[in-house]
């Protein structure tokens, strides 16, 4: 009742050098009185126009609020864009404990989205952001020669046995002839097979065109009498190949709650100088540039996206590839098998598109972005943290201080204003996380509004 009765403070107070006639125009505005507080623009220009000493503040109000004289007198503040949402604001004063709050608030929020917790929110958001912008193309001089069903199917070549190296070597003399630049075998040629001369035809074959081989780099658990611990062990290929091939590449892929989102950047102890599969399918060190730990690969679409061949319509006696298919192209060759099973179960992951993606085509995918540049980058670890810190402080103080109509539009509006942004960044290729910041920092507002500061709650009567 007092906010209803109280008249608002002359702003002479405030500033001497306001006229009189402005003076009684904005307290007119600010009474918190509806039966006395001016409703009409044509209202508020009157008054203007009847203590003004010149018609100078009349033609000044009408060229700012926008309005056509005549409409004056249909027209109310809450129909002009903008200021109608605005008229209903309620802009709170907030308390020092309820600043304090805040801030310890956003500095919880801000531990919160940095903590594995976080990491899961952002992993959620980037599948989001993947099927919110929708697939794109690959570089188009990237393939992919799928050993699958069919090609054990048509081959005779039972799915439990090993890949006969003759066909490989075969393969390599069919993308010879096709004007392949380079072919990367996702396959570990570790020891020799129980046929010395079909070993030789390979090791024949792989000196004929740039060829990448696998190495693998992983961890065995070795058990002592005084416990057990882990070893690090690296698999190279057999020397007979390796010393026939221009590279060699890990195959292993950094998994992250059975999902793949990074490049695989770290460097074994006990092979510093091997570099993951899509790295060297690009060329020698140095002359490319390395995506960081932190960036993300980006991925194109659902499998099959690069460009596939069946491993047999490729080898055919009769040509069923054109010609021109493999011209100056890095040809991928590994597994893709649609059964979940045998050989093909570890080979399979889940992307932000797909459930099941094969390993070769996640790598064929890495080199495509090495050789485009467009991989998804991510800000310096203290850039992200600080941008997280800023957009939890200010969603929890924008929530906190806004009540009425605009204390319920506001958290929906950061939140389609924070995915926006971040989309429209995703697409130009950095992913800066920011929507889980922003939700937690609407929940902490809300929590000050409603706790802290009961009295405030949403306003509703003030609608």
């Amino acid at each position: 009742m007092r906010k209803v009765e109280e008249r608002p403070p002359d702003p002479r107070t405030y500033r001497e050098d306001i006229p009189p006639w402005l003076a009684d125009a904005v307290v007119g505005l600010l009474n918190p009185n509806p039966q006395q507080r001016m409703q009409l623009v044509r209202t508020f220009v009157q008054n203007l126009a009847t203590n003004a000493p010149s018609d100078e503040a009349v033609d000044v109000i009408t060229a700012t609020v926008g309005v056509n004289i005549s409409e004056l007198p249909t027209t109310s503040f809450a129909r002009i864009p903008f200021l109608g949402l605005l008229s209903q604001a309620h802009v709170r004063h907030l308390s020092l404990r309820e600043s304090v709050v805040a801030v310890v608030l956003a500095c919880i929020v801000t531990v919160t989205c940095l903590s594995p917790v976080g990491m899961i929110a952002d992993r959620i958001n980037l599948d989001w952001l993947f099927a919110a912008r929708g697939p794109l193309k690959p570089h188009p001089d990237v393939a992919f020669v799928a050993i699958d069903e069919q090609s054990y199917l048509d081959l005779d070549i039972p799915m439990a046995s090993a890949w006969p190296r003759k066909l490989h070597a075969k393969l390599i003399d069919r993308l010879v002839q096709a004007g392949a630049k380079r072919v990367v075998f996702d396959i570990l040629f570790v020891n020799s097979s129980a046929d010395p001369a079909e070993d030789a035809v390979l090791a024949d074959a792989l000196g004929r065109l740039p060829t990448v081989i696998g190495a693998s780099v992983g961890f065995v658990q070795q058990a002592t009498l005084n416990g057990s611990f882990l070893l690090e062990q690296v698999i190279r290929p057999a020397p007979t190949f390796e010393q026939r091939v221009a590279g060699v590449g890990i195959v292993g892929l950094p998994l992250e709650d059975g999902r793949i989102y990074h490049f695989l950047t770290e460097r074994s102890a006990l092979f510093p100088e091997g570099r993951s599969l899509a790295e060297v399918a690009v060329g020698e060190a140095g002359t490319y540039t390395p995506p960081s730990p932190r960036d993300l690969i980006n991925y194109y679409g659902p499998a099959p996206t690069v460009r596939r061949f069946s491993y047999h319509d490729v080898i055919a006696d009769e040509q069923r590839i054109p010609a021109e298919a493999f011209k100056n192209s890095t040809v991928f060759v590994g597994l893709a098998l649609k059964g979940r099973t045998g050989p093909s179960q570890r080979e399979a992951f889940t992307t932000p598109y797909d459930a099941g993606m094969f390993g070769t085509e996640i790598h064929a995918t890495a080199a495509s972005n090495i050789m485009q540049g467009n991989w998804i980058s991510r800000l310096p670890v203290v850039s992200d943290w600080l941008v997280v810190a800023a957009v939890a402080l200010l969603a929890t103080l924008l929530v906190a201080l806004f009540a009425g109509l605009t204390g319920v539009i506001l958290p929906l509006a950061l939140l389609l204003a924070a995915g926006g942004c971040q989309l429209f960044l995703f697409i130009a290729g950095t992913f800066v996380p920011v929507i889980a910041p922003v939700v937690l920092g609407v929940i902490a507002g809300l929590i000050i509004r409603l706790v802290v500061a009961p009295g405030s709650g949403f306003g509703l009567r003030r609608w």
